[in-house]
């Protein structure tokens, strides 16, 4: 990226990619129970 450049992450796309999240359309709190964020690609 050029220097001076603006990079923007949506929040809202990465949190319902299915790749990242079983059924990420659902409010699911309980998936976080089993080390769910240590098994994430670091910034996913």
């Amino acid at each position: 990226m050029p220097a001076g450049s603006s990079i923007v992450a949506s929040q809202w796309v990465m949190h319902r990619d299915p790749r990242y999240f079983a059924a990420p359309e659902e409010f699911r709190p309980e998936r976080w129970l089993d080390g769910l964020a240590k098994r994430l690609p670091k910034f996913a």
